[in-house]
């Protein structure tokens, strides 16, 4: 959507996937550069400067805009990348859709990016999007539907699959639409609730595609109803929570997770994880990459000694942010579910955590809240603590604060010194890490506040 005042016409703007990208990486500066007048033959643009809004907040509507810009503009896959929130490195953030339509609103000039309802329910005029056939297409949930048919057999293998972008095929899809995903418990804790869930997802599902239209969504294609009929009937009376992943990157329904260890020293930890998923003990997962950001890490000997993939980042020199992106990239290349930090010594930025939200773990050697940062062994020693031990925990924004999944105590012998005690409260890390690697692929559980409880 976009708020331009032109003279002598009430042609829609027109604009191909590039001129988009450009506009929002902010080298199309004015609504009169050359890119966007190839695209406005005939057309009195105005001298308007470009005001791009986006989100400020995580969100879908992001990772669906986002994604496509990756897909078409290689500078733009190589930053600021794809994902529910992103680095912009241009314009105005808005929080929510209502924040972003109110700027475009109010601000002349402006472009923005919201679900189409947000635009016809503020009178907003949208731009048409150039697609693979070379035409120029206006949102609307035939434009939509045409998209997901396009991408038929890829959505029947993966529901995840991205539908942005269609091949030229699709003469008259939109380029720039997404699939909306509900995430469902097995088992409420108020049957009745959960009954009525179901039904309405039912609803959904069926009769109530009925009025998606009216809403400017598109209906879903039989077949992709059919299988979300598949996925409901997976939800039954007895059970826990829909593990983050019930289908693995090959389409299969079956629960196969694939993990990366981010590591910056020897990799004990990562070591001991290894052996865990090779045995079986660590069920229905595999170590897809595992990841430094120092090339004489002793873990990397350790990877290709076990046949793993080992990846060098190198973190010297560059910006946090910089970094961050580098191996978000390689961990999305990979389709990791899990991250797990294992004396990884880099802290993760607010963006890098929001890529995997609830899906990034680290252990550190103590029982948190007490003793975060280095050398929590030496200052739980030296504070003359009686029990010591780990916590392997979610990461979250903070250092060595989010929710805690698992923890190990022992007591602190007489006899211990700082090395006796380190090496024992290692011994704990071995096992503590694997357990919670498992408890949180199984998904049996939820965030209540900080605590995580399991379900039974």
């Amino acid at each position: 959507m976009h708020y331009l005042q032109s003279a002598g016409t009430q042609q829609p703007l027109k604009l191909s996937g590039p001129t988009l990208a450009g506009i929002y990486l902010g080298k199309i500066k004015t609504w009169q550069d050359p890119e966007v007048k190839k695209g406005n033959p005939g057309v009195t643009l105005p001298g308007h400067t470009i005001v791009v809004a986006h989100r400020s907040d995580g969100s879908g509507t992001t990772n669906i805009f986002s994604t496509y810009l990756a897909k078409i503009s290689p500078e733009w896959a190589k930053q600021p990348g794809k994902g529910i929130s992103v680095s912009w490195p241009a314009g105005i953030g808005g929080k929510g859709s209502e924040g972003v339509t109110g700027t475009v609103k109010q601000t002349l000039g402006a472009i923005g990016y919201v679900e189409l309802t947000y635009a016809k329910e503020n009178n907003l005029p949208v731009a048409q999007i150039r697609n693979q056939a070379a035409k120029y297409v206006d949102p609307s949930a035939a434009a939509t539907t045409a998209a997901i048919n396009a991408f038929s057999d890829e959505l029947g293998k993966d529901v995840r699959t991205p539908i942005v972008d269609p091949p030229a095929s699709a003469a008259h899809a939109y380029p720039i639409c997404g699939l909306t995903y509900l995430l469902v418990p097995k088992q409420g804790k108020d049957p009745k609730k959960h009954d009525m869930v179901k039904q309405f997802i039912q609803f959904i599902l069926t009769d109530g595609q009925n009025t998606a239209e009216c809403l400017y969504y598109a209906k879903l294609p039989p077949n992709l109803a059919d299988e979300g009929q598949k996925m409901l009937g997976e939800v039954r009376a007895a059970g826990g929570f829909y593990p983050a992943r019930s289908l693995n990157y090959d389409g299969e329904r079956v629960l196969t997770h694939n993990i990366s260890i981010l590591l910056s020293g020897r990799g004990s930890n990562f070591e001991a994880i290894a052996k865990n998923v090779a045995s079986g003990k660590i069920p229905n997962a595999q170590i897809a990459a595992v990841i430094s950001n120092r090339p004489d890490a002793g873990g990397l000997s350790v990877a290709e000694r076990l046949g793993l993939k080992a990846l060098v980042i190198a973190s010297n020199g560059k910006k946090r942010e910089e970094h961050d992106q580098e191996v978000v990239a390689a961990l999305k290349a990979h389709k990791v579910d899990l991250v797990c930090l294992a004396g990884y010594m880099r802290l993760l930025s607010p963006w890098f955590v929001q890529q995997f939200p609830r899906r990034i773990l680290n252990i550190h050697p103590s029982l948190l809240p007490a003793f975060p940062g280095l050398e929590a062994q030496e200052q739980a020693f030296v504070y003359g603590v009686k029990v010591a031990g780990c916590t392997v925990h979610f990461v979250d924004e903070e250092l060595d604060h989010g929710p805690i999944i698992v923890q190990k105590a022992i007591p602190v012998l007489d006899s211990d010194d700082e090395r006796s005690l380190a090496a024992r409260i290692l011994e704990q890390e071995h096992i503590a890490y694997s357990e919670a690697i498992e408890f949180v692929l199984a998904g049996n559980f939820e965030v209540v506040g900080r605590r995580v409880v399991g379900r039974r």
